[in-house]
């Protein structure tokens, strides 16, 4: 597959991770086709020391690949995206094995404020505020 074909996969792959959005959250916009091949990106590493960014994300609206590595060698994860209130229903998820150490899922979200949860490591987050 050629360059430009593989870019448009990716842009395919990006716009279906953002279907997975809860409707209250999630922005209603449409991508035209290569619009999103340098869409900017955030990461979040989880390793033996803790997470980081520990001081947060802060975007302006808008699209954005949040990218997710656990270093953490033999941990399985599961990560939520939820409104940063007790209680919150989960947004988007991800999940990461030994075999399957990073990931990543298109966001792009309503004004507001958001938490990235670690399901089996409860004391780690990372918080997300959308401008």
């Amino acid at each position: 597959m050629d360059r430009v074909g593989r870019r448009m996969v990716v842009v395919l792959m990006l716009v279906l991770a953002a279907a997975a959005l809860s409707p209250a959250q999630q922005r209603n916009v449409s991508y035209a086709t290569g619009s999103l091949a340098n869409v900017p990106a955030e990461s979040v590493v989880v390793d033996q020391i803790g997470i980081s960014p520990q001081s947060g994300i802060t975007r302006s609206v808008g699209p954005f690949l949040l990218c997710i590595w656990n270093r953490r060698g033999n941990n399985t994860e599961h990560f939520s995206l939820t409104l940063d209130t007790a209680g919150a229903a989960q947004i988007l998820s991800l999940d990461t094995s030994p075999q399957k150490f990073h990931g990543s899922v298109l966001v792009d979200l309503q004004p507001g404020k958001y938490r990235l949860r670690l399901t089996n490591s409860p004391g780690l987050s990372v918080p997300i505020v959308i401008q």
